[in-house]
């Protein structure tokens, strides 16, 4: 291990502005090292890494990478609600994209 890769297992309080207090609250979150800071995702964190479609299982939360092959298009139903609709590209597949908007 290298002199730079050493510093990442050095205790947070090496970093300038860390003192003991804020040393203290990092380690009630798991956090000891710059290491340690460098890859702490909070609870809440979304993993937003595109995956294969098929892949994808029913009801998980995905984030998509292509290009918008058609004109978005904009309708209205119900009671103030709206749904924007386009086709994407996503390597050699072609899928509906849909987006419900409720406004109120």
């Amino acid at each position: 291990m290298n002199n730079k890769q050493s510093k990442l297992f050095e205790p947070v309080t090496e970093l300038k502005g860390v003192g003991a207090k804020t040393a203290t609250a990092l380690a009630g979150l798991g956090i000891n090292t710059i290491y340690d800071l460098l890859f702490y995702f909070p609870f809440r964190y979304d993993d937003l890494e595109t995956i294969p479609l098929d892949q994808i299982e029913d009801g998980q939360k995905v984030l998509l990478k292509g290009i918008v092959v058609t004109d978005p298009f904009v309708s209205r139903f119900g009671y103030r609600k709206t749904r924007l609709s386009f086709k994407m590209k996503i390597d050699h597949d072609i899928i509906m994209v849909n987006f419900l908007i409720s406004l109120g």
